[in-house]
Formats: C-alpha cells, structure tokens, sequence
C-alpha cells in the first residue's frame, strides 16, 4: 500500500506531539527559536574569523569535517532513537 509508511510515521509524531503538554508547546518552540539564532550567530561570527586568518581553504575543510562529524554523529544517534522508540519507525 503506497504512503503507509508515511501515515504510520505522522501517526507516531502525533503522539508524541501529544506527550508534551500544550501549556509547554509554545514555551519551546520560543526557546529553540532564540537558541537556533543565537548559536547560528555565534557560528556566523567564528566561521568569518577563521576564514579572515586561515583563508577560504581552511575554513572550507573545517566546515566539511564538521558536517562529517555530524552526519556520523546523527546516523549513531539514530540508532539509539529507534531502541529507545521503536514505535516511531514503524512501517
């Protein structure tokens, strides 16, 4: 059946969605906003130093081994996600 996978994956984020309450919904989503810009600032400011002191190929191969930590980094995380729920990945 086409697009069961898809319906059984947004089933279970609605039940997640439903484990935090909804007095708290919109206090972290405020939360992660301020934090996304702020770490995304501070990102922005150390990437323009680095490459104003090491040059554009430095700073080039920096960014690409961090995107390769974090791919590692979300593929290993992945797998503890699904241990601990399992009922998120079902098919």
């Amino acid at each position: 059946m086409p697009g069961a996978g898809w319906s059984a994956c947004a089933d279970a984020r609605q039940d997640l969605a439903e484990s935090i309450p909804a007095s708290h919904r919109g206090r972290i989503n405020g939360v992660t906003s301020v934090f996304t810009a702020a770490v995304t600032g501070c990102i922005d400011l150390a990437v323009g130093r680095i490459y104003d002191r090491s040059g554009s190929t430095w700073t080039w191969i920096l960014i690409l081994a961090v995107a390769l930590g974090s791919i590692m980094a979300t593929v290993i995380l992945k797998q503890y996600d699904k241990k601990a729920y399992p009922k998120l990945y079902k098919a």
